[in-house]
């Protein structure tokens, strides 16, 4: 099957979950507007915006019947979102965009052409990304693949992007966690792909094909919430390290940023004395 000329149903569904990034959507949705892959589908899902993002939206709906848009009644906070927006999605994989972020031109066609070749065991598929602390500066940060048998050395690495997830994945796994102090809002990535390792492989594509907008400072992850995301880290890490057998004992950090750093010391045995850290 030639994914690019194909006429049968679209493989992917990009999803942006937004909330009051009016200012910032277009260039999302452009992002995928501009792939060299035609074939797919667009579900932007408003998590309660107070400003015009329905406004700016309407005119690619007018014009694209392939882009989705709900609005939903009050802010549910992201987990929730997603797991509204894994209901919704009829397609075999499913991208998580964050409206504020864009893609390269060639990502959709790259990943899923990764994906198609995979394995099935393999529940996410992602790239290099570029994150860009200016319009005029960027940093290029490069990713590494995962199986589930390094599901440990996964707990201590950072995020990846982008997330094109194998849908019936996340659904044999529950989808997103939202039964937290913070009621699901934060940390939406870690959670569910702590899930995903526990059962499936990751795949890295070795291009840069996602850019992490840092620009602004209005993402969830910005300091005024940082003090969260260590604290929900800390617990998600221990919780798996307790599932996953308790044979490490976590040693936590806070780097030079104030961000959450692990490193995991096998527990001692009897006849251990010298211990290595992952």
């Amino acid at each position: 099957m030639n994914i690019l000329s194909s006429a049968s149903d679209p493989l992917v569904t990009v999803v942006i979950m937004t909330y009051n990034r009016a200012h910032l959507i277009k260039k999302a949705i452009n992002s995928v507007l501009n792939q060299t892959l035609k074939n797919w589908k667009v579900l932007i899902i408003d998590d309660g915006s107070t400003d015009d993002t329905m406004k700016t939206v309407e005119p690619f709906l007018k014009k694209d019947n392939r882009i989705d848009y709900y609005r939903l009644a009050k802010n549910l906070g992201i987990c929730r979102v997603l797991n509204i927006a894994l209901k919704i999605v009829d397609t075999k994989y499913m991208v998580q965009l964050d409206s504020d972020d864009w893609l390269e031109n060639n990502a959709l066609e790259t990943l899923l052409l990764a994906m198609e070749n995979a394995d099935e065991n393999v529940a996410l598929a992602y790239s290099n990304h570029k994150k860009w602390k200016s319009k005029d500066h960027f940093k290029l940060v490069k990713q590494r693949s995962f199986s589930k048998e390094q599901k440990y050395e996964f707990l201590c690495h950072s995020t990846v992007y982008p997330r094109f997830y194998r849908t019936d994945c996340l659904r044999k796994v529950g989808g997103w966690e939202i039964h937290d102090q913070y009621d699901g809002r934060y940390m939406e990535d870690r959670r569910i792909q702590f899930k995903l390792i526990e059962q499936y492989d990751f795949l890295w594509v070795n291009e840069y094909l996602y850019n992490l907008n840092r620009i602004t400072d209005e993402r969830q992850s910005s300091y005024k919430n940082q003090h969260k995301y260590v604290e929900l880290k800390k617990e998600f890490i221990q919780h798996y390290l307790k599932k996953w057998g308790d044979e490490y004992t976590p040693k936590f950090y806070l780097n030079e940023k104030g961000w959450l750093r692990t490193e995991l010391i096998p527990k001692m045995k009897q006849n251990d004395d010298n211990p290595h850290p992952l």
